[in-house]
């Protein structure tokens, strides 16, 4: 915030009038000559005898009003540009090993945009897809037109490794969790157990967690992990009532508890 200093003048006159002597200086008598006491004659002063005392005082009045032409960032439904530039520096981008593209980034998470500089501007939203102008064809970056108006940018740029991949499985918490109770009621032994998957979760019910990628290169990919997670330590088939528990991580992760009760006798199950 910046103050306005004004400095007023204030000015203290303070006068002190010395009456002379009547038959000093001022007054012209003779030797004989007497002034009786209740004489009303008009005594002259000098400028001289005025004594004049200047004091300075300086008064700062603090201008509550901000005055600043200075950028403080800007955002559209996709993207958030910072205010200042951040200090990371990945490489200067080359400006020229581009050809024109159609793919696309789909953001499960905020996704660091750059400068031609190689500096950090600000981030594509979560859940925000943006369509590339250009990839780079012996580099590690794409790029598009920067589509905020009044900004310094030509370009924003961003690592090809956020490039949607058309086999590419990308999940939310919601979808994650239909894709487990899929998972068990597409299993072959289905047919003989019947799971059933509760609307709510019961106080007698124990719980597994864990935590799943939200981004898989395709399908068997997530199937792999999937299978990984869920029946490596804890084997969710093996209990016939469950309950299913997405949450979103800040980091591409989403955390699964899997409620379950009424463990499986399988020696019974023919």
């Amino acid at each position: 915030m910046k103050k306005n200093v004004i400095k007023k003048w204030a000015v203290v006159v303070v006068t002190g009038i010395f009456m002379t002597s009547l038959t000093g200086c001022g007054t012209k008598t003779g030797a004989t000559e007497q002034v009786p006491e209740s004489s009303n004659e008009v005594v002259e002063v000098s400028n001289e005898n005025i004594e004049t005392e200047v004091t300075e005082t300086e008064i700062e009045i603090e201008d509550d009003a901000e005055v600043s032409d200075e950028f403080v960032g800007a955002e559209d439904e996709n993207i958030v540009l910072y205010a200042e530039v951040g200090s990371q520096d990945y490489c200067p981008l080359d400006e020229k090993n581009y050809e024109s593209s159609t793919d696309t980034v789909s953001a499960m998470e905020d996704i660091p945009l750059y400068n031609s500089g190689g500096y950090a501007v600000g981030y594509i939203k979560n859940g925000s897809s943006i369509t590339l102008d250009e990839t780079g064809t012996d580099i590690g970056w794409a790029r598009f037109e920067n589509p905020i108006a009044g900004t310094d940018y030509d370009y924003l740029y961003v690592l090809k490794d956020y490039i949607t991949n058309e086999d590419e499985i990308r999940l939310t918490a919601e979808t994650m969790k239909q894709r487990i109770i899929d998972r068990v009621l597409d299993s072959p032994v289905n047919d003989d157990v019947h799971y059933v998957f509760l609307d709510e979760k019961e106080s007698d019910m124990e719980v597994y967690e864990c935590n799943l990628m939200s981004v898989y290169t395709d399908e068997l990919d997530f199937q792999y992990w999937l299978d990984e997670e869920l029946t490596r330590d804890f084997n969710m088939l093996d209990y016939k009532t469950l309950y299913v528990e997405c949450e979103d991580d800040a980091d591409g992760w989403i955390t699964v508890r899997l409620y379950y009760k009424d463990i499986i006798d399988w020696t019974q199950i023919q």
